[in-house]
């Protein structure tokens, strides 16, 4: 519960003053609680009669979003927002349902779009769908994206998005995050050193390019690998 109530401090906190906010829309399907008589947001495992399974149309997820989105801009007037539908594909019932969820989904963010300034709306889903369309960009339950989908989505996503020097510091953030995963092999001292002085060279040059970010951990984890 600690726990819990902290991240919703830190939520709250971060929210006064983010620039912009991304939401995603899974699905238009929701738990209905039968002696409550409303929405759940988690079943806390309940048994599941105690839930009944529902449809919501356009236009309650629409003015659900709306206020949201007002309630949002209470605490920060200057928030952008980006709108987009989860590219994951509900078929635990089957594909007719997840089709008719996402188009709900879609004439929903659609409608809040046209009708706000500061809401922006990204395709992933319709990448997903229409670019993607074979099963090669699937993991192996044909449901989820793999790595190469997740890849092709996210750089669409920072070409649309994010300034040339953004883009740069993600790259190298990227290399960075990737030199961590590698496997350290101590028995060649003189390629684990220049690998190390790489890592390090990566780590200045992010922060000179963006001294806001904190990469103390990062410049910690490749100082003590020789050691």
């Amino acid at each position: 519960m600690d726990r819990i109530n902290q991240n919703i401090d830190d939520s709250f906190s971060q929210l006064t003053k983010t620039n912009c906010l991304i939401l995603t829309l899974g699905s238009a399907y929701a738990y209905w609680h039968k002696d409550k008589n409303y929405v759940v947001a988690n079943c806390h495992k309940l048994p599941q009669t105690c839930f009944e399974r529902i449809l919501l149309d356009n236009q309650t997820i629409e003015d659900e979003l709306l206020e949201t989105l007002k309630q949002i801009r209470k605490i920060n007037e200057h928030i952008r927002f980006i709108l987009t539908i989860s590219p994951i594909r509900y078929v635990k019932y089957n594909m007719e349902e997840n089709m008719l969820s996402k188009s709900i989904l879609k004439i929903a963010t659609s409608h809040i779009v046209n009708q706000s300034k500061d809401v922006e709306y990204f395709p992933s889903y319709e990448i997903m769908i229409d670019d993607l369309r074979d099963y090669r960009f699937y993991q192996s339950d044909m449901i989820h994206p793999n790595e190469t989908a997740v890849n092709y989505i996210w750089a669409k996503f920072s070409q649309h998005y994010f300034s040339e020097n953004t883009q740069q510091i993600a790259d190298i953030m990227q290399e960075i995050n990737l030199g961590k995963q590698h496997i350290i092999k101590k028995n060649n001292a003189e390629a684990l050193q220049k690998f190390q002085q790489a890592m390090l060279n990566k780590i200045d040059k992010v922060q000179r390019l963006a001294p806001y970010l904190l990469l103390e951990s990062e410049k910690q984890y490749f100082n003590h690998i020789i050691e």
